[in-house]
Parts: C-alpha cells; sequence; structure tokens
C-alpha cells in the first residue's frame, strides 16, 4: 500500500474513534448547531435542489435538514449506490422512502428514479466526512463514491463536521480527490481556497 493510502487510513482509523467518543447527546447539540448554521446560509436559500447524505452512525446528523428542506419546498435528493462506485441522487418527499442498503445506509426505495441533469443547476451538494482540512480535502470512508460524482458536479459542495474533525494541516491527496468548497463546524463557516 502507498503512503498516501496508508496515511488516509490511519486518519481515517483515528477520527472515527474520536466522533464515536462523543456523546449522544453532545452530538445532537453540535449536529443542530452545524444544521441552524447552513440552514442560514445564503447558497442554501438559493438552492432549489439539497443533495445530501443520509446521517448513519456518528456522521453530523442530516435529519433535520431533509425535514426542513422538505417543508422550505426544495427538492431533497439523496445518494443511491450503483455500481463501480457510483452514486446516483434520487429524490425523496419524506424519510419513510428510504430502506437498509449496503455498507449500513439508507438508501431511497428502488422504485423511486434518480434525478435528472435539470434538478442539478440549482443545487448544493451536502458532502460526508470523517476529517476535512482548510482546503476542503477530505477523507470519507475510502471508496471513492463522492469524489466520482462530485468531479463532474457544478453546484456548491459543502462538508458538515465536527469542529474536532478539522483539520488546519493540508490532508494526503490524490489528483482523484476531489475539495469541498465550504466546511460547516460548530464553531463557523469556513470558505476554501
Amino acid at each position: 500500500m502507498d503512503t498516501v493510502a496508508t496515511e488516509k487510513q490511519r486518519l481515517r482509523e483515528e477520527r472515527l474513534a474520536a466522533r464515536k467518543a462523543l456523546t449522544e447527546q453532545e452530538r445532537t447539540v453540535l449536529d443542530d448547531c452545524i444544521t441552524q448554521k447552513l440552514l442560514a446560509l445564503p447558497e442554501y436559500a438559493d438552492a432549489a435542489t439539497v443533495l445530501t447524505y443520509v446521517s448513519v452512525s456518528s456522521e453530523v446528523s442530516t435529519r433535520k435538514l431533509i425535514e426542513c428542506a422538505l417543508r422550505d419546498g426544495k427538492t431533497i435528493a439523496v445518494p443511491r449506490c450503483l455500481p463501480e462506485h457510483r452514486l446516483e441522487f434520487v429524490a425523496i418527499t419524506s424519510l419513510d422512502q428510504l430502506v437498509p442498503a449496503a455498507f449500513n445506509l439508507l438508501e431511497p426505495a428502488k422504485e423511486l428514479s434518480a434525478l435528472t441533469e435539470d434538478y442539478m443547476d440549482a443545487s448544493i451538494c451536502i458532502v460526508p466526512t470523517l476529517l476535512v482540512d482548510t482546503k476542503g480535502y477530505r477523507l470519507g470512508y475510502g471508496a471513492g463514491f463522492y469524489d466520482r460524482f462530485l468531479s463532474t458536479y457544478s453546484g456548491k459542495k459543502i462538508c458538515l463536521s465536527y469542529q474536532q474533525n478539522l483539520s488546519e494541516a493540508t490532508l494526503p491527496h490524490t489528483e482523484f480527490d476531489v475539495a469541498v468548497d465550504m466546511v460547516i463546524t460548530e464553531s463557523g463557516v469556513l470558505t476554501c481556497v
């Protein structure tokens, strides 16, 4: 295994353990704070469509975001994993339309159709992370699903992260890693440069 991959794996394990060490009560407070900062952004206000991951385990929760976006009349779309580590986003009108899937994820039911390109024009994409740096490079779980999708996505890419998982040091990355445009933590909103 090359040194970048080895270092990425070490950082993944370290940050996942740190995130899991937060209590449920601590996470709830942090999640609410992060969600409120996202909902206050002009990028959110201007977006007709919100593409977002469906949080599981110790990830920054997206449940409240999904519910608020639906109430705000936005199209909310969540990912479905496809072969060859690709994602497609599918519009949902309720969290009840999600079913258990691979990797312990919740995905849209099979009968729901993927969004067409028209919906991507006025959209933002909320991206999961284990660790993200101030330049927008992130470590996910290592399969590259989001990097493949983001490599052709032209909208704003926004990461939700706990402050403890924001690195001042630039993370190891390759030419296939796609940086996000913004990072939102409980401490503030960072525009990546």
